[in-house]
């Protein structure tokens, strides 16, 4: 798979999500999907979020399906989910619905080892980031529908 890639990097603006992990879990504990979907609703009362801010998908960090999406930065959370700034940079694949996540990830990370300049910056490895977010949005692309896939980095360290 990792010959067909098309990978790029993107820095991510500083966006305010909605996540579903529930406070004071240390990032492990997630709520339902339907109990993330309604406390969303509640709180930005259908607040429509675009490509590239709402994300969901599977972490290692958390015991359940991971849905992030983008609050206004003045929403109140009164809510049982965790909010935080979202940003930084992110190595993006499109890729088609048919492909499994967890192949796409072992390509993609395979490429990071290989890499000179960027590494995984997740939970993990003292980051504060996920190691993986899918992007919902699809992107039409003549026939297809697309989702990307996105796994936070940093510059490495260089020794001089």
């Amino acid at each position: 798979m990792s010959g067909s890639l098309n990978i790029k990097v993107v820095d991510m603006r500083p966006m305010r999500v909605l996540s579903a992990y529930i406070k004071g879990t240390n990032r492990t504990e997630v709520c339902s999907e339907d109990a993330f979907d309604a406390e969303y609703t509640r709180l930005t009362g259908g607040y429509k979020c675009y490509h590239g801010e709402h994300f969901e998908g599977h972490s290692n960090h958390s015991k359940g399906y991971m849905l992030t999406r983008r609050i206004p930065d003045d929403c109140v959370n009164d809510s049982q989910c965790e909010d935080y700034i979202l940003e930084g940079l992110f190595i993006t694949e499109a890729t088609r619905p048919d492909v499994d996540p967890a192949e796409l990830w072992k390509s993609m990370t395979k490429i990071l080892k290989e890499s000179d300049l960027y590494e995984i910056d997740d939970i993990a490895n003292g980051g504060q980031r996920d190691s993986i977010y899918g992007c919902n949005g699809d992107l039409i692309c003549g026939d297809f529908a697309y989702w990307e896939c996105f796994i936070p980095v940093r510059i490495k360290k260089r020794e001089i």
